[in-house]
């Protein structure tokens, strides 16, 4: 103990110039920026997870016909500036922080995109925080937003109703578009993949029967590893953000109709760069989804720190989840998969219809009813509110004075 103790008083900190100087003169290094991720991701992304999903959609890859074109993802991301204060003020020197009044940040969009291994990409769908999308997407300037599917919730967030809308109008013609284009190559039947997150909103047994029926398959990502096997995740997504944050601050000077269109004119514009086809390619290819590749994803960071004996604090098996159906890593457009996805649909049907049942009860009040000698119903009387006539209360005065 006292060796070590010795040992650890003779090791000294190193200065941040004298590690910029040992980087700078050593050959394959550099200093990065480290990438935060939750403890949920960092559990959740184990390596067993993950082999066994690609075990488990192995066939749908090596499905005969399959081409790039036939490959999608889909998934949202939330698109909202972060304003900061480019302002300086003159303070006194003894005096603490400055405090200025921040303008209201803009409600946040969500954006829903849709690639495709071979570089291309349908329809984007915008998400509104209001029951109507505004007046910058709508009437003379709806031609700009042609490219997007306009939908508008009161939370802005993706519902099942609205993917399942997105799907039928968008993705679905765009898988049934690039299947004709193969047809015409000489490709009968080329089958379909569509990935898709965790996301309640794609719990939808009538959309999945769907899909099914199109030769589409639905896999869903394993929890917590979007950010490991996604490919919008891995690539796009980061290179939209990134051209999206720039220059926020200039939308501080305008008014909250000017920065809405402007922040929609900068959506269009980010996602334009982002969209570009070596860029969506390289995002499947990071993914190890095509090509093929299970060994890519296994070689990530987040999947190298986690070691198999450490525990998972993701439930993997089913049980204690109140009733929910876990996606987790299935294929939710196979038979049992939507069978019990129905099952759930209806009971949860049920809840709602016994809780409205609950809720709608009619009121029951005891009322005795007086009848006379002819059993006849004798209304009684009503008894007049509020102050009575200003006439009577004059003539009861009047009585009650003495005679002169």
């Amino acid at each position: 103990m006292a060796e070590l103790a010795t040992i650890e008083a003779s090791i000294k900190t190193v200065s941040p110039s004298w590690g910029k100087k040992f980087v700078k003169r050593s050959e394959g290094l550099k200093l990065v920026k480290p990438r935060l991720v939750e403890p949920e991701r960092s559990l959740g992304c184990r390596k067993s997870v993950i082999e066994k999903w690609f075990v488990d959609i192995e066939d749908l890859f090596k499905m005969e016909h399959l081409h790039p074109s036939m490959i999608a993802n889909f998934d949202e991301t939330m698109v909202q500036p972060q304003t900061k204060s480019t302002v300086k003020v003159v303070g006194r020197s003894t005096s603490g922080a400055v405090v200025l009044c921040a303008e209201p940040d803009l409600p946040h969009i969500t954006l829903g995109v849709t690639i495709f291994a071979n570089g291309k990409f349908c329809k984007h769908l915008l998400i509104y925080p209001q029951k109507y999308v505004p007046q910058e997407v709508r009437g003379a300037n709806a031609l700009e937003y042609i490219d997007y599917t306009l939908a508008g919730q009161d939370s802005g967030w993706i519902t099942t109703a609205i993917f399942a809308e997105h799907c039928r109008k968008t993705i679905i013609p765009a898988f049934l578009d690039n299947r004709a284009r193969l047809e015409e190559l000489g490709v009968p039947n080329a089958p379909g993949i569509l990935i898709v997150d965790g996301h309640s909103s794609r719990l939808n047994s009538k959309l999945l029967d769907e899909l099914a029926e199109l030769n589409i398959s639905c896999p869903v990502l394993p929890s917590h590893a979007s950010h490991v096997l996604q490919p919008l995740d891995l690539k796009v997504f980061g290179v939209f953000k990134a051209t999206l944050s720039k220059g926020d601050s200039s939308l501080r000077k305008l008014t909250l109709p000017e920065r809405r269109a402007a922040l929609l004119a900068k959506v269009r514009k980010s996602l334009h760069i982002a969209l570009d086809v070596t860029t969506v390619q390289a995002s499947f290819r990071a993914s190890g989804l095509f090509p093929f590749n299970p060994s890519i994803p296994l070689m990530h960071p987040c999947v190298l720190l986690r070691e198999d004996n450490t525990p998972s604090i993701i439930d993997q098996s089913g049980k204690g989840n109140g009733g929910r159906y876990l996606m987790s890593g299935k294929i939710i457009t196979d038979l049992a998969e939507r069978e019990a996805i129905r099952l759930v649909e209806e009971k949860t049907a049920q809840r709602k219809r016994a809780k409205l049942a609950e809720n709608s009860t009619p009121l029951v009040v005891d009322v005795q009813i007086t009848t006379d000698s002819d059993d006849h119903i004798v209304t009684p009387p009503r008894k007049r509110r509020g102050r009575p006539p200003m006439k009577r209360n004059l003539q009861a005065l009047a009585a009650s004075l003495p005679e002169a």
